[in-house]
């Protein structure tokens, strides 16, 4: 993975906590389980709230090497050794949509056998450690109160029939049209346009992460395969 060249010092303040956070958070989470007991009832079986149609699970081996710098060899990095990982790719929405239909992408990597104390107090002492990436370099809500609009909008979305999302669709993809032609840019045009191949694509963790004694404004992924997935 490359990460920007910007390496922050991490301190308390960095983070700047929004009005009514907490409760927006809640909103999105009613959201998500909403969509839940949606698809529950819809396929008779659970599924995940977000990312909830896989499209492939891959096994691999992630390798430290042993002469990483010093701002880069922390954490699960600060030693060198082999793990083993498995990694998901799915499609990010709580539905499960047809492949035809134009979505954010997501790559899951789950690190197996990191020792250590894990941040969420269920998983304190878990030995993996996961890094969540998906195909766009931010979140495009840019705010948590334009995320939770996206999210009820999918909520919405969800319980709409095979039929009425293809219409959408093609909105979408009418829209993007337009303001291509007057020279406008979207960043919803991941959403209206086919992507690559899901193992072409470019994915990143969207949001800062915590490092160690730095912060990354993100990380992505780097194609090492020459072979065009297209």
């Amino acid at each position: 993975m490359e990460a920007s060249a910007n390496y922050i010092r991490y301190s308390e303040n960095i983070e700047v906590k929004q009005p009514n956070e907490d409760e927006i958070n809640q909103k999105i989470v009613d959201s998500m389980a909403r969509v839940n007991r949606l698809m529950f009832e819809k396929y008779r079986h659970a599924i995940r709230d977000a990312h909830a149609k896989s499209h492939g699970i891959l096994k691999g081996e992630l390798k430290i090497y042993d002469n990483l710098p010093e701002h880069l060899a922390q954490g699960v990095f600060s030693q060198p050794k082999t793990y083993p990982v498995i990694i998901r790719y799915s499609t990010a929405q709580g539905a499960i949509v047809p492949d035809k239909m134009s979505a954010f992408r997501g790559m899951a990597i789950k690190i197996i056998g990191v020792e250590g104390e894990k941040f969420l107090p269920d998983l304190a002492h878990a030995m993996t450690q996961d890094f969540l990436l998906v195909n766009y370099p931010v979140i495009p809500t840019g705010t948590i109160n334009e995320y939770l609009k996206l999210q009820e909008g999918l909520e919405k979305q969800a319980d709409s029939g095979e039929l009425f999302q293809k219409i959408e669709q093609k909105v979408a993809v009418g829209v993007q049209n337009v303001l291509a032609a007057v020279g406008l840019a979207d960043d919803t045009n991941i959403l209206s346009a086919p992507g690559p191949h899901i193992l072409g694509d470019t994915y990143f963790s969207m949001a800062a992460i915590r490092y160690g004694s730095n912060s990354l404004w993100r990380l992505r992924g780097k194609n090492k395969c020459k072979t065009s997935f297209r």
